[in-house]
């Protein structure tokens, strides 16, 4: 071990590199603050590609190994290559000496949990328990315990178990459907769309929802001692994508907000629960919560995670805020390398922190690098804090634990050793009512540890006479222990705890307040409503507020909680409203709803907002109160107008009332650009009043209702304003992003552009206009009907057109002249276009097929070349490095926002550029050079979540390519190459389908000099 400086501070640093002997391991160089060490505990040939790992009893670690592959889910289920492995210290010098297989022939585990002789692996589309019966170290018994969770074999699927200290394992589900049932046939637990947590007894019964959200992925859940879960989530944020920590609440709903068809599956109790901090775009992994003192104070209270794509491990020091936490992330630990791919840590019974490095072979997902390198393997790392106190036996292998009467087994339940304490717990959790007498005496103890953890144990145990003794513990004077005992009555459903636990309601502490709110939904006792309501009305933090509410819902009394409507407190009556909305049995009336939109107070109209248009069939009741609510001298919110009208438009009774605002030309109160925005918002509604409308406000002198009428003409493209499209298309006096956008939606397939709308079309092409210009122009030149002389002047701007716009380009010739003579002039200029290299080879064998031969034969060469590209990428991405070097921050960022490599037209940095590809503003902190410079040259070997490409296949035979951004219960909204984004109505759509195609083409490093590229790439790594 060395020291070096880092950032100024002196850091310990394991300094060996990743090259090494073919038959020694690789190890990382990892910085961590000082005081602290780093020691290598296992790597080849030990392990290969560890992932996630969990210890047992005896200090056996289990790993959850991938083969090094990348393999779609059908593949990974026909062929099994993953395994898990048990490594073993034998001579308690801390460092893994043996390997060996406990189960083999596995998709792709991502979780291990050792539990009372059985693990216990995700891996999809099932939890598994794994049990070594006849103890010759493999499984030999597999069963299902719970199943039927999609998964594509990106990892963003199903992660765990984990065990909870009320003694249940918890898993999470990614945002890829799902069909779970109760084990044995039993009932439908939930078929639906959107990530969830997730929980079940060890036996497999009794499965359970805990939260969930609109969140692409939950990594892993861990929980401190009081049983709050928090866990690492993939975009939580979809644009800008930010990962996030989050303190999972029973029944929470979180964002993403733009995935409404997801959000929709979930109860709701207002707004959307926000994170405990944003990461960024990290791509967080595992996680844990450490228990042991022997890093001092600095460190409890802390949740540590993995980073796969930034090569840090964090930690999130967490402080309590209302009855939630907040917490703001800081770098512990982070590797030099770039192959270093952090996926778990693990806290070990003597206090140190395992770190697992997966090593570089994984590139589906979140990946750093589009190039699986399965030749750098991973290794597992320990950090300990220099000159920590050594802690003799910490995991009590020397205690006779098969003899230990229940007092010895109560009294180390206060142990400060966690692992014995944690294997007190789940022996005295099987026990029984024979030591329910023993564990409720220890609720007098003087040591917290053995106070809570004897309400946990009553918990597992879950007899009548154990909840009587654990209800005790909802008097006991330490908030935590009464938070605990909270848990316990919603665990074990005790019912006669509903009197004690309304009490607690009004308990100084917020977190007890919020425990309590929830077992009484969960005892579901109709006398608690009014006690509920009456919290709500002074609960000003929305954890709690949504406890109280879920509460409320799960009770389900329609009567008593009618008795809410109207409250003095506001608060209450909004409780009433959502409450009553989500209850099965609530039968919300619409009147009540829109008199609470009529309310003072800010958060009760928004409630009755939200919940006014999720009621599709109210179009009477807001036909109502859109017509007292404006007029010429007062109106609602802007906001309430625009979602009443996206909601209720398509109604008869507001359609109706909409048409005498239009006609009543702005009198009526309903501000143009409000009406325009409702119609865009109701793309597959029409009504004849809508075309006087947009074509007057599309001519209008004013940009916003100008552009407002463009949007909504966009959705409404079947309805032909083709000639006032084209008239404002040529007015020279109007900008020429609008000009090209209204030409674009001007022309049609079967009438010939005319000559001024070509040539200022063309413009942009030849005279290197802006990149959202170009786009445009390109879009709207490929699908136009051109004359013979516009196809042979097209031909020769051919070499003009970049990466990004030549692909459009090349529609206009799938639907052109066909002739030899036009072929052979096209393959010309194709043949020295720098931006021939972002061409698909599907799209020029189509192309040059429609012409005579030998046109597709002369053509083959150029199409090789093409193709070839991605087989030599290793070969390219090392030209680039060694030509493209330096490079200035400054020029760079300045050929950036003059449209440089058309990056800007879709990447954002800061409030510059377009949002069809991901945020850039933070590149530099996530990618190396290497990394980007693959992105550039090669865009779609991988694709970041959230910017996949799909292709809908209309009714009217159309497609449309683009990424989806966001989509409503009706509408999906499509987002082009050429930055539009395109409302289509779900009732239109035939068929959607994933393409493996990024909107970025390959090919952007060929257009651009190296001097220019180097800058580029220096300012995008200084993106921090």
């Amino acid at each position: 071990m060395r020291f070096r400086t880092l950032f100024g501070l002196i850091v310990s640093v394991v300094i060996v590199g990743r090259a090494a002997a073919a038959d020694q391991p690789a190890w990382a160089a990892i910085h961590v603050p000082p005081g602290f060490e780093v020691t290598p505990v296992a790597g080849q040939p030990l392990v290969k590609y560890p992932m996630l790992g969990g210890f047992d009893e005896r200090g056996r670690l289990f790993i959850a190994e991938n083969a090094g592959v990348n393999l779609d889910q059908d593949e990974l289920v026909k062929q099994k290559p993953s395994r898990i492995i048990v490594l073993e210290d034998t001579n308690g010098d801390g460092v893994f000496d043996r390997s060996s297989v406990f189960a083999d022939q596995l998709a792709f585990p991502e979780g291990v949990q050792w539990h009372d002789g059985a693990l216990y692996v995700a891996s999809a589309p099932s939890i598994w328990r794994l049990e070594d019966k006849d103890g010759d170290g493999r499984a030999e018994t597999r069963t299902e315990i719970a199943t039927g969770y999609k998964s594509t074999g990106n990892a963003a699927d199903v992660h765990g178990p984990f065990l909870h200290p009320n003694g249940r394992l918890y898993w999470c589900h990614g945002r890829k459907g799902h069909e779970v049932y109760q084990n044995g046939g039993g009932a439908l637990v939930s078929k639906a769309l959107g990530a969830r947590i997730w929980s079940v007894r060890p036996d497999g019964t009794d499965i359970q929802v805990h939260a969930g959200g609109g969140m692409d992925n939950p990594c892993e859940v861990t929980f401190n001692q009081e049983g709050e879960i928090f866990g690492t989530v993939n975009i939580f944020h979809g644009s800008p994508r930010a990962d996030a920590v989050l303190h999972w609440i029973y029944g929470g709903v979180f964002p993403r907000a733009d995935q409404e068809p997801v959000i929709a599956e979930f109860k709701q109790t207002g707004d959307l629960l926000s994170p405990v901090t944003l990461l960024g775009h990290v791509a967080p992994a595992g996680c844990t919560f450490p228990r042991s003192d022997t890093w001092g104070t600095e460190y409890r209270n802390n949740v540590f995670l993995a980073e796969f794509n930034t090569h840090r491990i964090m930690r999130v020091p967490l402080e309590p805020s209302g009855s939630t936490y907040r917490g703001h992330p800081e770098v512990f630990a982070s590797a030099t390398e770039s192959t270093v791919h952090f996926t778990d840590v693990i806290e070990d019974a003597d206090g140190s922190l395992l770190v697992i490095d997966t090593g570089a072979w994984f590139r589906r997902g979140c990946p750093t690098s589009v190039v699986a390198r399965s030749d750098v393997l991973g290794a597992i790392y320990r950090i300990r804090k220099t000159g920590a106190p050594k802690i003799e036996d910490p995991r009590g292998l020397k205690i006779d634990w098969a003899h230990a009467a229940a007092a010895r087994l109560v009294e180390l339940l206060g142990d400060a050793r966690v692992a014995v304490r944690d294997r007190a717990l789940t022996a005295l959790g099987r026990q029984g009512d024979a030591v329910v007498a023993g564990l409720e005496a220890a609720l007098d103890s003087k040591n917290y540890f053995v106070r809570s953890n004897a309400v946990w144990a009553l918990t597992r145990i879950g007899t009548p006479k154990a909840q009587v003794a654990a209800r005790r513990a909802l008097r006991d004077l330490d908030l935590r222990v009464r938070e605990v005992a909270c848990q316990s009555a919603f665990v074990t459903n005790d019912r006669d705890a509903a009197e004690p636990l309304v009490a607690k309601l009004g308990d100084d502490s917020p977190i007890v307040q919020r425990e309590a709110a929830r077992a009484l939904g969960r005892l579901r006792d109709p006398r608690a409503v009014a006690a509920l309501g009456g919290a709500a009305a002074i609960a000003r933090e929305p954890f709690l507020s949504h406890a109280l509410i879920r509460a409320l819902i799960e009770i389900d009394a329609p009567a008593e909680t009618r008795a809410l409507l109207g409250a003095r407190e506001p608060r209450a009556w909004r409780a009433a409203l959502l409450a009553l909305d989500q209850s099965a049995h609530g039968q919300l009336d619409a009147a009540a709803v829109f008199k609470a939109l009529q309310a003072s107070n800010a958060e009760l109209r928004s409630a009755a907002l939200q919940i006014a248009v999720r009621h599709r069939d109210w179009g009477k009741a807001a036909a109502e109160y859109l017509q007292a609510a404006v007029t010429p001298v007062a109106q609602p919110a802007p906001e309430i107008i625009a979602r009443l009208l996206a909601a209720f438009l398509p109604t008869p009774e507001v359609r109706a009332w909409a048409r005498g605002q239009a006609s009543a030309d702005g009198k009526g109160g309903l501000e143009a650009v409000a009406l325009i925005d409702g119609i865009a918002s109701s793309a597959d509604t029409w009504d004849d009043a809508w075309r006087e409308v947009l074509a007057t406000n599309l001519r209008s002198s004013d940009p916003a209702r100008a552009q407002a009428a463009l949007r909504a003409i966009a959705t409404q493209r079947s309805h032909n304003f083709s000639a006032v499209l084209r008239e404002v298309g040529q007015d020279a006096s109007r900008p020429t992003a609008f000009r090209v956008a209204a030409l674009q939606l001007a022309a049609g397939p079967n009438t010939v552009l005319d000559a001024a709308s070509f040539d200022l079309l063309v413009a942009p092409l030849v005279s290197g206009g802006a990149p959202e210009a170009r786009m445009q122009a390109a879009s709207v030149l490929g699908g136009a009907k051109l004359s013979r002389a516009q196809v042979e002047r097209l031909i020769e701007i051919v070499p003009a057109a970049g990466p990004m716009e030549l692909p459009p380009l090349l529609g206009a010739f799938l639907h052109g002249p066909s002739d030899a003579d036009t072929a052979a002039k096209l393959l010309a200029k194709l043949q020295v276009a720098p931006g021939r290299w972002g061409l698909q080879q599907a799209m020029l064998h189509q192309l040059f097929q429609r012409f005579p031969a030998p046109a597709h034969e002369n053509a083959a060469t150029m199409i090789g070349e093409i193709a070839n590209q991605n087989v030599a990428k290793d070969g390219r991405l090392a030209e680039l490095e060694l030509t493209v070097r330096g490079g200035d921050p400054a020029r760079g960022q300045a050929a950036f926002a003059a449209g440089a490599g058309a990056c800007v037209s879709c990447h954002r940095v800061g409030t510059t550029g377009g949002v069809i590809g991901p945020d850039l503003s933070h590149i530099g902190k996530i990618r190396t050079r290497r990394d980007l410079l693959e992105s550039i040259s090669f865009p779609s070997a991988t694709i970041a979540r959230g910017y996949e490409s799909f292709q809908l296949t209309l009714q009217d035979g159309r497609a449309l390519v683009g990424t989806m951004p966001r989509e409503t219960a009706d509408t999906l909204f499509v987002r082009t190459a050429d930055g539009t984004e395109n409302a289509v109505p779900r009732s239109s759509v035939v068929k959607v389908e994933p393409i493996a195609m990024s909107l970025m083409p390959p090919g952007l490093d060929r257009v651009m000099d190296a001097k220019a590229l180097a800058d580029l790439m220096a300012y995008l790594g200084s993106l921090q």
